[in-house]
């Protein structure tokens, strides 16, 4: 139970990656971008238990204890997901989402980082590739906004997005 409170607590005071929403939206050049999101539950209030439905977690470390995954309530009332890599690890939220063909897109979510240490840090990206976005480390307890721009292949229809801490063959510890 101490446990937790000092996470909950952690997490309420500088929460780590990936708060408020995400946001997965079609960009073409010639086109009004298309309205609407992507991701499924992006703003992470729907719950069940402390993980965020529609998502699934992964990490390259999968000893017991080294990464931590939930859901957290900010003071504003808001939800934010909480990834906490104990040790060093590239641990994520991740969601596959379906895709158009040779389409541009924008994925992006408003990120708090903390301690993170030299290796990546909190971060987007598409598994299977090598592209993130900008990683942050600590962000003093404030929301950045990052974004990753990505186009789709000639006959690709879906990718898997994630919010992380780490990347490949870069892992990290912190919030």
């Amino acid at each position: 139970m101490q446990r937790k409170k000092g996470f909950l607590a952690a997490a309420l005071a500088a929460a780590l990656i990936i708060g408020l929403v995400i946001g997965f939206r079609v960009l073409r050049r010639t086109e009004v971008p298309e309205e609407g999101n992507r991701i499924r539950n992006g703003s992470f209030s729907e719950v069940n238990g402390s993980m965020p439905e529609d998502w699934e977690t992964g990490m390259w470390v999968t000893s017991p204890g080294t990464s931590f995954f939930e859901v957290v309530t900010l003071e504003d009332g808001s939800k934010a997901a909480l990834i906490e890599n104990a040790g060093s690890n590239d641990a994520r939220f991740e969601q596959t989402v379906s895709l158009s063909p040779g389409t541009f897109y924008r994925f992006s979510a408003k990120v708090m980082a903390e301690d993170c240490g030299d290796g990546i840090g909190a971060n987007l990206s598409f598994l299977g590739t090598y592209g993130t976005s900008m990683d942050l480390h600590d962000t003093g307890g404030e929301f950045r906004d990052i974004t990753l721009y990505v186009q789709t292949g000639a006959d690709q229809r879906e990718a898997t997005a994630a919010i992380r801490l780490g990347g490949y063959g870069s892992e990290n510890t912190g919030k």
